[in-house]
């Protein structure tokens, strides 16, 4: 029954342009800093500059991933095509974790579109300290910081559920999760205690920190509490809807 269900998603997405777009504007914003630090020739130390650039993409990739699970929630309630869901003997459980697998799986394909941007980006700007090591960081922190983030946003999804036909609420939210999570990167060590038990600036601190410390599993933990308790919600929301 998912497999069907996320048959039927993926053909909706191929009839849709709007999952490019998104993406697009995400990559956009890469492109944008490197064509602008290519003409200006002043720029930051490399590593830095990777920094700056993953912290951009996080802002860029979260803001345009709560448009994207908005518009797959709220295109059901306005074309009235979840009344098949909501009247057959389709599992609901299976429609929800299915738009969950088509979101986590633009995320992916985006994230890893943004990390061919950045070693490009990498190498025209600082073709001299070019190497391996600047690769690895790149995909280091853009796997933790962007896989985090995504878990840390799953309660978006129950908003969209919530909301229904409406847009904004769900945008209002990914909105506030983002300054959260761009606040995490300027966290001092006065508010790490804090910080960690906020999940989406959990999500920033954890790609930051290495695994031994005891600070970056609390972080861990946060952000996977919000995704699970995110995803219960949504579930448990959409199994009360009626018509």
């Amino acid at each position: 029954m998912l497999i069907d269900i996320l048959q039927a998603e993926f053909i909706k997405q191929k009839k849709s342009s709007f999952a490019v777009l998104c993406s697009l504007i995400v990559l956009s914003v890469q492109v944008v800093i490197i064509v602008k630090d290519m003409i200006i020739g002043s720029v930051p130390e490399d590593t830095d500059w990777i920094y700056t650039l993953i912290m951009m993409n996080s802002l860029a990739l979260s803001v345009m991933s709560g448009f994207f699970i908005t518009f797959l929630m709220q295109r059901e309630y306005q074309d009235r095509t979840l009344i098949n869901i909501l009247t057959a003997p389709v599992s609901r459980v299976s429609f929800i974790v299915a738009k969950l697998l088509v979101w986590m799986l633009w995320y992916i394909v985006t994230a890893c579109l943004a990390a061919i941007v950045m070693i490009i980006g990498f190498r025209l700007v600082y073709p001299a300290s070019f190497d391996w090591s600047g690769v690895q960081l790149i995909f280091q922190l853009l796997v933790k910081n962007s896989g985090f983030l995504f878990v840390a946003s799953i309660p978006v999804l129950w908003v969209t559920v919530l909301q229904r036909t409406l847009f904004y609420p769900s945008l209002i939210v990914t909105l506030i999760f983002t300054v959260i999570a761009v606040a995490g990167t300027q966290t001092s060590m006065s508010m790490l205690k804090l910080a960690i038990a906020v999940p989406w600036s959990a999500a920033s601190i954890a790609s930051l920190m290495s695994a031994s410390s005891v600070y970056f599993w609390i972080a861990v933990l946060s952000v996977f509490l919000s995704g699970i308790i995110g995803m219960v919600l949504a579930i448990y929301s959409f199994m009360r809807q009626d018509q």
